[in-house]
């Protein structure tokens, strides 16, 4: 098997594991008997002022976030890596800022423009590495570095709030995966310059990477959400 249908072969198998959690999210959402579609709250301030209890309307976000990475993988089989590249940045560009916004909401984060700062750093982060990419050193190690520091504030807030919540167990599931998913990104990014690793071997390792840290957000948030609301 030669190194194009290695790749080919790991974005089939990647697209395959990101629609199969897609396809549960939805399911166990709807079995919840959680409207998947329509948010109840009447804006985004009303959805992450109320108490944590009574915002689980949002468990449709992971169900929205593997979605469009099932959509965003699935040219990513019938191109190039290099256009592949931009099919993921595209992909991260958007889910990265909602599921921050959604650990921000979780974590305790009840402030409607925190929340929509945590997105927007999530999203500047995305925009470094995409410059990082493009940029020789060492203006791309500087990129690198600015990302991680944005990243890091992010996780910081997240961790302060979370610290003075009460929330249920499986928040905790939620940002302690995450931020271990999370922190594995620049350490990839070190491993390939470090090691020289080609194109598309790092383009596997992210598109998986991204695969198994939105499932552990989709699964765990929803698996969650039920053993919450039947413990209630």
């Amino acid at each position: 098997m030669t190194r194009s249908t290695c790749a080919v072969v790991s974005r089939v198998l990647a697209f395959a594991a990101s629609l199969t959690a897609t396809i549960i999210t939805a399911s166990l959402a709807i079995a919840s008997h959680v409207d998947l579609f329509v948010l109840h709250a009447t804006n985004m301030t009303d959805a992450v002022t109320r108490p944590l209890g009574h915002a689980f309307d949002i468990q449709f976000v992971p169900f929205v976030i593997t979605l469009l990475s099932t959509i965003c993988l699935a040219p990513q089989i019938f191109v190039t890596t290099e256009q592949a590249v931009w099919w993921r940045r595209a992909d991260w560009s958007v889910t990265v800022p909602i599921m921050m916004a959604l650990i921000s909401a979780l974590s305790g984060v009840r402030d409607a423009w925190l929340v929509a700062a945590q997105a927007f750093l999530a999203f500047a982060t995305i925009q470094t590495g995409i410059f990082m990419d493009a940029a020789d050193p060492p203006v791309s190690w500087i990129a690198f570095g600015t990302g991680n520091v944005t990243m890091l504030f992010s996780w910081i807030v997240v961790f302060w709030h979370l610290a003075q919540s009460e929330a249920p167990t499986f928040v905790y599931a939620v940002v302690g995966s995450q931020f271990a998913m999370f922190s594995s990104y620049p350490l990839v990014a070190l491993l390939s310059a470090w090691r020289g690793w080609e194109l598309e071997t790092t383009e596997q390792v992210y598109a998986w990477l991204g695969t198994i840290t939105k499932s552990l957000l989709a699964f765990i948030l929803v698996f969650g959400v039920r053993a919450y609301g039947e413990g209630d």
